[in-house]
């Protein structure tokens, strides 16, 4: 009877707290809580129900009742999702993942709503950041910065799964370039192809991407370079207008004013004047001949009856022009691209020199002048220098780190170097003549000297192939898919050949 009065009071205080007879109790609050556990057994003691996960952001349910000490355990919170902003993703691409851009809109923001409709007005309109490519093509050159991130493979509708970005550039320029501050922070190429244009201008080089001072990762990306042109040849001298011209003959006479002049000549090379005659020789001597244009002094009067005037002297040889230095090396490389070696032009002839005048010369039945000095002949010109070849080089990298995953490189062939012009001979000289009186005694001019000729142009060297032309530290190609080159462009005349490889350590 003690008992059964007991368990009614018992009875009583559990529908009070647990409302006795029902066979569960609610789970803990909060977003997704689980219900808890069902009634105790008679006597027993249950254990809460366990609370809910949450949703993301938000906590879990509490825990579930207790009975007789039986504890709930509270659910775990919820974590964030991550925005879907990778190349590995799927799906649509998260709005607050970057600035976006479609090639050829305009008025845009960067905004998936309103993109940007260059790469180059996205790049210049934010800070470092992460930029979003859609659709296939693209015809521009940009200059990306370290801590930015270039994505293509992506759809217009601003979701993953898009065609590689077909980026190009206008030809001669540089699709993509690379500047970073030798710090660690990443630059990011993914999902595209990039390829060099190929180029009209003679001795043009094709190169995709120049880097420097950066530390860039490539993932998914091709790079392609067109073929080197072919360098410009030089063109050859050019023969000098007009030989030199003959001295003027010696002549019979009894005037001190007279006396024959020296042959002319375009370049300045005058030949020297005849001696002059006095009226009375016996009393005033003659004169000697006059001195060619830097040539030598004509022969020396002789005022002696039946004496021998002296001959004027001939003008000294020209020198030859020197042939233009081939040229040789790799040349340089820089953000801009590749410069070859081009040949240097060759040296014009010395101009010759004009002869010296012959002496006067007095005789007891008259005074005759000595024969003027031949004009020397013009230097031939030089030839001028062919130009190196262009070189297609898919990677310039200047002092830059790069990671490579799933890569692909390709180069073209080398244009050739030009070939350097010949020099050409000087004109010919003037001739030094003599008297025109008959006679035993010679009073003859010097002959002028020809023009020397040109030096020959240099050669300008072949333009290279080479998937990555570095400064620094050669790249690790471990990961990345090549097409070796194999034909580097020929240099013009003796020039250095252009190289073909993989890579090549630039001075």
């Amino acid at each position: 009877m003690i008992r059964s009065q007991f368990l009614g009071v018992g009875c009583a205080f559990v529908l009070t707290l647990l409302a006795c007879g029902d066979d569960s109790v609610t789970g803990g609050s909060a977003e997704g809580g689980n219900a808890g556990g069902g009634a105790p057994p008679a006597g027993g003691a249950a254990a809460g129900g366990s609370g809910g996960e949450g949703a993301a952001s938000s906590d879990g349910g509490a825990g579930g009742g207790v009975e007789d000490g039986g504890g709930g355990v509270g659910g775990s919170g919820g974590s964030p999702s991550s925005p879907n902003c990778e190349l590995a993703s799927s799906g649509a691409i998260d709005a607050a993942c970057g600035v976006f851009v479609h090639p050829g809109r305009s008025g845009g923001d960067g905004s998936q709503a309103a993109p940007y409709g260059s790469l180059s007005e996205a790049l210049a309109a934010s800070g470092p950041g992460a930029f979003y490519v859609c659709g296939n093509g693209m015809v521009e050159s940009a200059s990306v910065s370290f801590g930015d991130a270039v994505y293509g493979s992506v759809n217009c509708d601003w979701s993953w799964g898009g065609p590689d970005l077909a980026w190009t550039a206008e030809p001669g320029e540089i699709p993509v370039i690379i500047q970073g501050n030798s710090s660690a922070t990443l630059t990011k190429l993914a999902g595209m192809v990039v390829t060099a244009p190929a180029t009209v201008a003679e001795g043009g080089s094709s190169v995709a991407v120049a880097a420097s001072n950066a530390n860039v990762e490539l993932d998914r990306v091709s790079i392609i370079a067109a073929d080197g042109v072919d360098g410009v040849n030089g063109g050859n001298g050019q023969t000098p207008a007009g030989a030199g011209g003959d001295g003027a003959a010696g002549f019979e006479t009894n005037s001190a004013a007279n006396y024959p002049v020296g042959g002319t000549s375009t370049c300045g090379r005058t030949g020297g004047a005849g001696g002059r005659t006095q009226f009375n020789a016996f009393v005033s001597p003659t004169s000697e001949g006059g001195d060619g244009i830097v040539g030598t002094p004509g022969g020396n009067g002789d005022n002696n009856a039946g004496g021998v005037a002296a001959v004027g002297s001939n003008g000294a040889a020209a020198a030859m022009g020197v042939n233009g230095q081939n040229g040789a090396g790799l040349g340089t490389i820089a953000l801009t691209g590749q410069v070859g070696a081009d040949g240097a032009n060759g040296a014009d002839g010395g101009h010759g020199n004009g002869g010296g005048g012959g002496g006067a010369r007095s005789l007891p039945s008259g005074n005759l002048t000595g024969g003027a000095g031949g004009g020397g002949g013009c230097g031939g010109t030089a030839g001028t220098a062919g130009t190196a070849g262009g070189s297609s080089i898919a990677i310039i990298s200047l002092q830059t780190t790069w990671s490579f995953s799933y890569v692909n490189l390709e180069a073209g062939t080398g244009g050739n170097g030009g070939a350097g012009g010949f020099g050409v001979v000087g004109s010919t000289a003037g001739l030094g003549l003599n008297t025109a009186v008959i006679g035993v005694f010679s009073r003859k001019g010097g002959n002028g000297s020809a023009g020397g000729k040109g030096g020959d142009g240099g050669g300008g060297a072949g333009g290279h192939a080479i998937l990555i032309a570095y400064k620094g530290t050669a790249p690790d190609l471990t990961n990345v898919t090549t097409v070796t080159p194999v034909l580097a462009g020929a240099g013009g005349g003796s020039a250095s050949d252009g190289v073909a490889a993989l890579m090549q350590l630039f001075p």
